[in-house]
């Protein structure tokens, strides 16, 4: 006894067949897709690539350091670098030692304590040319002014600190 007709065993094979084409071609259409997406990101990286490689090359660095900062002081202070020449890529890199104070990627200092910290200051394609400062951090203090020994008050007879 025949479980099936011929001819439907003859379509079955035929659709088995046109699936397994449909999945073989869906699976060559994603490869293709992956490495479509992949030359596209190769093409954008290849102007910022174009950038770095026509970028001159460093040639020296130029620090300014705020050299005294206050614990408490609300006001944020920077240790500022310039890679020289100015068209040359400007990423630095600061790292502190000492303990009295840290330095963030932007190069805000972050006072910890008071003593002395100092502080590297690396340019990332020109490693020579590194600079080292030294920040003194300080507790917060009281100046006497005008005449010597005389506190300053304001209107409602307060301490003015300035």
């Amino acid at each position: 006894m025949q479980c099936c007709h011929p001819s439907l065993k003859s379509r079955h094979r035929a659709a088995e067949t046109a699936t397994e084409n449909a999945r073989n071609a869906a699976t060559a259409t994603n490869a293709e897709r992956e490495l479509t997406e992949q030359s596209r990101q190769r093409l954008e990286a290849v102007p910022d690539r174009a950038e770095q490689v026509a970028a001159p090359i460093p040639d020296g660095l130029r620090v300014i350091s705020p050299g005294v900062v206050t614990l408490g002081n609300d006001v944020p202070q920077y240790i500022r670098a310039r890679v020289l020449p100015a068209g040359a890529l400007q990423n630095v890199i600061f790292q502190a030692f000492g303990g009295a104070a840290g330095v963030e990627p932007d190069g805000r200092v972050l006072p910890f304590r008071p003593g002395v910290a100092q502080v590297h200051v690396i340019p990332t394609l020109g490693t020579r040319f590194y600079q080292t400062v030294e920040l003194r951090v300080v507790a917060p203090s009281l100046r006497l002014r005008r005449p010597p020994g005389a506190l300053r008050l304001d209107s409602a007879g307060n301490i003015r600190l300035t």
